[in-house]
């Protein structure tokens, strides 16, 4: 009882102590979770600079693609087609293309799909990847089949 009445504002009522106290320790909870929440997302700003600084181009072009691939998969298609369009430019990578040609189809967009499609055709002729140069020609002529460097990439790789 000595106690309760040594608290400012309790008048020696233990109701009002208790509940003064209950204020003290809620206040001491939501600070406390506040400061945690505070280094957490210092803890990830922190992170993601030291990504970017340490990741090379071809890293950051794969962060990328799969950022993209979980975006069109949730509906979200146009922010898809903003980042792997960052990731094929950050890498000079078929894959990423390809990647691309495909989201724009999704969307309607036949001529960008295209566009994207022949890059990704000219990356892999590049390399000597040939098959998956062949799969490629197969869609451009599947999407546009007047598309004549489509045919004649067809044609080149069914000879060879």
């Amino acid at each position: 009882m000595r106690f309760c009445r040594k608290v400012a504002g309790s008048r020696g009522n233990p109701a009002i102590l208790l509940h003064q106290l209950s204020l003290v320790l809620l206040r001491s909870v939501w600070i406390a979770d506040c400061i945690v929440l505070r280094l957490k997302d210092m803890n990830a700003r922190a992170k993601h600079r030291r990504s970017l600084v340490i990741l090379g181009p071809k890293e950051r072009a794969r962060g990328l693609e799969r950022r993209a691939l979980r975006s069109a998969r949730r509906g979200d298609v146009r922010k898809a087609i903003v980042l792997l369009r960052q990731a094929a430019n950050l890498s000079d990578d078929a894959r990423a293309w390809v990647w691309l040609g495909h989201v724009l189809r999704q969307d309607g967009r036949i001529p960008d799909a295209l566009e994207a499609l022949r890059r990704a055709l000219w990356l892999h002729r590049r390399r000597g990847s040939l098959g998956r140069a062949r799969t490629v020609a197969q869609l451009i002529l599947a999407l546009d089949p007047s598309c004549p460097f489509a045919a004649q990439a067809a044609d080149d790789l069914a000879a060879a």
